[in-house]
């Protein structure tokens, strides 16, 4: 159950973390970096609906709780990142 766990967590950490990266390379990238882009997104998304399937669907109570908490360690790590580049930038 463990290993489980560790695998599914990695999957949803690589996908939403590409995901992000995926949209922003899209969105603000030129030529050759928006393909990356879109293969960051599709990348993203296969590991998502990987770990749906493998994972989430079974034990879907455990998938929201887990998500959840993923969303905040994301929400909470680009705040701190935010922080950063803000105390950097205004000195």
């Amino acid at each position: 159950m463990a290993f489980s766990s560790f695998l599914s967590m990695m999957l949803l950490g690589i996908g939403v973390a590409l995901l992000l990266t995926g949209g922003l390379t899209l969105y603000f990238g030129e030529g050759r970096t928006r393909i990356a882009g879109v293969f960051q997104l599709v990348i993203g998304v296969v590991a998502i609906i990987v770990m749906i399937f493998l994972y989430a669907l079974p034990n879907w109570p455990y998938f929201v709780k887990a998500f959840i908490a993923l969303l905040g360690g994301v929400v909470g790590a680009l705040i701190g990142a935010g922080i950063f580049l803000l105390s950097i930038i205004k000195t």
